[in-house]
């Protein structure tokens, strides 16, 4: 069997023909593997006018798929893999034949390829332009000039480059910010066999000039499993760096690719990393799930407010006691029975340009959302959804020509039976 890679959240379809269609009670039987076991036996009758049968199985497969988050896990793993899932479909003809006729499966079994499946949920337009092979490594890739992507929703990008990352960028390049203490993953995957690919990193001063280059070795980069690689700003230096490096403020930028010992995979993703981030307001940290099947992340750090909802339950009770009939202005006439606290939160991004509007506006129908709450003592994620959004556009293109502004519901609300 040969596999291929396909986002789960798009169609997964297969149509299979029979001339024996006429034959008294035909269907053709299909049975739907998953990990190698089966989930689901379905049968499939003949399509009006036609021979054919069809099954889409995305919904299907779509349960079986388990994703590890490494950020919002109470001890991350800096670089971690988890092995994606795989699917595979049997079809085989049933009819009756006979005097009298007896219903039986006929002829031999067909088997699929097996596919490999991740949480990618891809638009139109990519499975009819682009496709979903450009945002996957390419072991067979020939002469590539480092134009593949990481499955992020962001576009800060420039071309990759072999043997060491870009030796200078321009300052007029598109940046996302990285600040102490946030979390950010990139994660990737191969399209088929291995390679041997190299985390490359690019350190960059304030005019845009390197001044540190270093690399990961990840020796038999594997097709069946899916990575995830921490950048953030308190998190990069602990992989396994050739030479190794210590952060400071005088490291302005960052410049983050994938290689193979030949060519450039991947376009080069930059950062600016942000030492002295303005602190007029509370920042919030919000993690999601981006329709490429990876996660990205975004401190929101403009104007904000957390409200908190009580829904409450009431019955009311006599406030007269047989034991002491003296009038009781303090006795309860009303009793709570339940009460369940929602807390929504509205915050506000600064303004934005248009690739980062694409990027941000992802968390909008993402289906796996998290806040980074800090107290004194611990921080910890919170699990959330969309309550309402709003996306303002400026007139001023210079400045930026939108900002956001969101509501997050933290859908892990207080219940409490008194």
């Amino acid at each position: 069997m040969t596999e291929s890679k396909y986002p789960a959240w798009n169609d997964l379809n297969y149509v299979v023909d029979s001339s024996n269609t006429a034959q008294p009670g035909f269907k053709v039987v299909c049975k739907v593997y998953v990990n190698a076991s089966l989930v689901q036996t379905l049968n499939l009758y003949t399509y009006p006018g036609t021979t054919l049968h069809h099954i889409n199985i995305a919904r299907i497969v779509q349960n079986y798929i388990t994703d590890t988050y490494q950020a919002v896990q109470s001890t991350p793993s800096v670089f971690s893999n988890q092995t994606l899932t795989t699917a595979y479909v049997t079809f085989q003809e049933y009819y009756k034949t006979g005097v009298p006729p007896v219903g039986g499966l006929q002829g031999s079994l067909l088997t699929s390829d097996t596919i490999r499946v991740w949480r990618g949920a891809f638009p139109t337009l990519y499975e009819k332009g682009l496709e979903w092979d450009d945002w996957l490594l390419n072991a067979g890739l020939i002469g590539g000039t480092g134009t593949l992507r990481m499955l992020t929703g962001f576009d800060n990008t420039m071309n990759g480059q072999s043997g060491a990352a870009p030796p200078t960028i321009s300052l007029n390049s598109d940046f996302i910010k990285l600040k102490q203490g946030q979390s950010r993953f990139i994660r990737s995957i191969l399209n088929s066999s291995a390679i041997n690919a190299y985390y490359r990193l690019g350190l960059y001063d304030s005019t845009g000039t390197r001044t540190h280059d270093d690399v990961v070795s990840v020796i038999g980069f594997d097709s069946t499993l899916i990575y995830d690689f921490a950048i953030g700003i308190d998190d990069v230096e602990s992989h396994s760096w050739s030479t190794g490096f210590t952060l400071d403020s005088d490291d302005k930028y960052m410049a983050i690719e994938i290689t193979d010992a030949i060519q450039a995979q991947t376009y080069a993703y930059l950062f600016e990393l942000d030492w002295t981030p303005c602190n007029a307001y509370t920042h919030f940290e919000v993690h999601w799930l981006n329709q490429y099947g990876g996660f990205d992340s975004w401190v929101f750090n403009r104007a904000s407010k957390s409200t908190t909802d009580v829904i409450q339950q009431t019955h009311k009770v006599n406030p007269f006691d047989v034991s002491n009939p003296t009038p009781n202005p303090s006795a309860r006439s009303v009793k709570p029975h339940f009460t369940q606290l929602t807390e929504t939160i509205e915050m506000n991004t600064q303004n934005l340009k248009q690739w980062e509007y694409d990027g941000l506006k992802q968390i909008l129908t993402s289906p796996e959302i998290y806040v980074k709450v800090s107290t004194p003592n611990n921080e910890y994620y919170v699990s959330a959804v969309v309550q309402d959004a709003n996306t303002f556009r400026n007139y001023k293109t210079q400045d930026g020509i939108f900002n956001m502004n969101l509501k997050l519901k933290i859908d892990n609300s207080e219940q409490r039976q008194w």
